[in-house]
């Protein structure tokens, strides 16, 4: 049974800026290491989930660190994120509950709140190291992005 997942901030930004034009993904500077085929790989791995959530954290993030780009891809860009947000789930989570994690002071509170949201059977969708193996050693699944591009599809 396909699972939900919750998406990291930089995997946000590169569905978004995917869904904008392929083209942006080479030329957006938060994205120089990813290209046209981690797009793909991204957006079939959602299409076998169950959907996608995202917390206000990590829309808030990905929304200032996708603007980082001239007009008009900027605009563009925007216009994608605004379209996607307007069907996506949101999972609010309490700053005082993601900061008072432990993991708070290494992996900060966007990812935190994802942790929040790992305990509700909920998968998390990352290509941060850290962020992977502290959902890994809280009990929660969590899909190393990283190893599914290398084609590992260790989850």
């Amino acid at each position: 049974m396909p699972k939900t997942i919750a998406l990291d901030a930089n995997l946000l930004i590169l569905l978004v800026v995917g869904l904008a034009n392929p083209d942006y993904v080479r030329a957006h500077k938060r994205l120089r290491k990813y290209g046209m085929e981690d797009f793909t790989l991204l957006r079939n791995l959602i299409s076998v989930s169950a959907g996608v959530i995202v917390t206000p954290n990590v829309l808030s993030e990905a929304s200032n660190l996708s603007s980082q780009i001239k007009d008009p891809e900027k605009t563009h860009i925007a216009m994608a994120f605004r379209k996607w947000t307007e069907n996506i789930t949101e999972i609010y989570v309490q700053n005082t509950d993601a900061s008072s994690r432990k993991e708070f002071l290494r992996i900060g509170l966007s990812d935190c709140s994802l942790l929040e949201v790992g305990n509700q059977n909920i998968a998390i969708l990352s290509d941060d190291l850290g962020l992977c193996l502290a959902a890994q050693h809280a009990g929660y699944e969590s899909i190393n992005f990283t190893h599914q591009r290398e084609g590992l599809n260790l989850v």
